[in-house]
């Protein structure tokens, strides 16, 4: 989460809509044949967004704006109003963005994607809630679910572990990383598994249908 200046409220750190992070994001995409994915504090239409960006190899970019703001955020960077879901690889992917986590209707499968992906500035006092609701929410949505968050001191010295962490629609963690450790994790995800563990375990079936006032769904294909 603002990964490129770490979490901050400051306007005059913001990033343009092609400014030099996107630029940067678009060349490591580009060079690893991958998906290069992080949230940026961005400045947009005359407001300042808490924007995840999802970049594709070929530059491409899919955005999700945070919707759940936490505390002092909301008096400055200006809610997003859209649940985002970007299908890339044939996977349907949610996007999402640290405290939106806590929000299990928000996180809800609606028979609409496979994995939660969430970028997060998690600090050390809390990160017991972040493993467990990672877990909960694969287990709850049968989906894969990617928790990454940041590690270090920040500029109002707030502590932050990382606890990143791949899981398993059963909840099992599949990769993590260390502890106060910044590494690469790998871990494969398996659309079969998937298929098959949402067969055996069919309670989405059963699923209360509901709908989102407050925001709309968007479905986004990144076609390569």
């Amino acid at each position: 989460e603002m990964f490129a200046t770490g979490f901050s409220l400051d306007a005059v750190a913001a990033e343009s809509e092609n400014g030099r992070v996107t630029r940067w994001m678009q060349q490591v995409a580009t060079r690893f044949n991958a998906a290069v994915v992080g949230s940026i504090k961005m400045s947009s239409q005359g407001a300042l967004f808490n924007r995840l960006r999802f970049t594709a190899p070929n530059g491409r970019c899919v955005d999700y704006d945070k919707v759940h703001l936490f505390g002092a955020e909301r008096k400055v960077i200006a809610a997003g109003r859209e649940r985002v879901v970007v299908n890339f690889r044939g996977f349907r992917i949610l996007l999402q963005t640290c405290y939106d986590l806590r929000f299990p209707v928000f996180c809800r499968n609606q028979d609409d994607y496979d994995v939660l992906l969430n970028v997060a500035s998690w600090p050390q006092p809390r990160i017991a809630h972040w493993r467990a609701l990672l877990k909960a929410r694969a287990i709850e949505n049968l989906s894969f679910v990617l928790g990454v968050n940041r590690i270090g001191v920040d500029g109002n010295d707030w502590r932050y572990s990382g606890a990143t962490e791949c899981l398993s629609p059963l909840g099992e963690s599949l990769a993590a990383a260390a502890d106060n450790s910044a590494e690469w994790i790998r871990c494969e995800l398996s659309k079969s598994q998937l298929q098959q563990v949402r067969q055996e375990f069919r309670f989405l079936d059963d699923r209360d249908e509901f709908s989102l006032n407050s925001v709309t769904n968007r479905y986004q294909d990144c076609i390569e």
